[in-house]
């Protein structure tokens, strides 16, 4: 039995349910033909793909040793979560850069110890380089800076 709760089957099964939902709500849209993909072909092929590759890491888990889970770590989940959150609400209203460093922080709260540097660091640099590739490469039309 402690094989059906190791690191693998969990993520395999995520894997495999999320690519079932991928395909049962592509359903509602067409296909299309080989020569002619419709909207629904890419998530169709995509959510089987899902199901493929969660089934093979999911069947290489049982049939070999997997990493038992043991808990889970619920400061680092809250963190990246809170910082994904964060970053959702304030890019209206604060802009790309103040958001993009705001979860940065806050996404690294769950790290111990926290290194206030490194954290400065990372969130400057990810900051400039989600305003070069989305604002600037791909032309995507949100605040860089706060609106008002």
């Amino acid at each position: 039995m402690k094989r059906f709760m190791s690191i693998d089957v969990l993520a395999g099964a995520f894997f495999c349910l999320f690519g079932a939902a991928t395909v049962w709500f592509a359903h509602a849209l067409n296909f299309g033909s080989a020569g002619r993909l419709g909207p629904g072909a890419f998530p169709s092929l995509l959510g089987c793909a899902l199901v493929l590759v969660g089934t093979v890491v999911a069947a290489r888990s049982i049939l070999g040793d997997g990493v038992i889970l043991h808990g889970i770590a619920w400061r680092p989940l809250a963190a990246v979560l809170g910082g994904l959150l964060a970053f959702g609400i304030l890019v209206p209203r604060l802009g790309l850069v103040i958001a993009t460093i705001v979860a940065v922080v806050i996404a690294r709260l769950g790290q111990r110890p926290i290194k206030p540097v490194e954290t400065a660091i990372l969130s400057l640099f990810l900051a400039a380089f989600v305003t070069i590739v989305f604002v600037w490469a791909l032309a995507v039309s949100m605040p860089v800076w706060p609106v008002g």
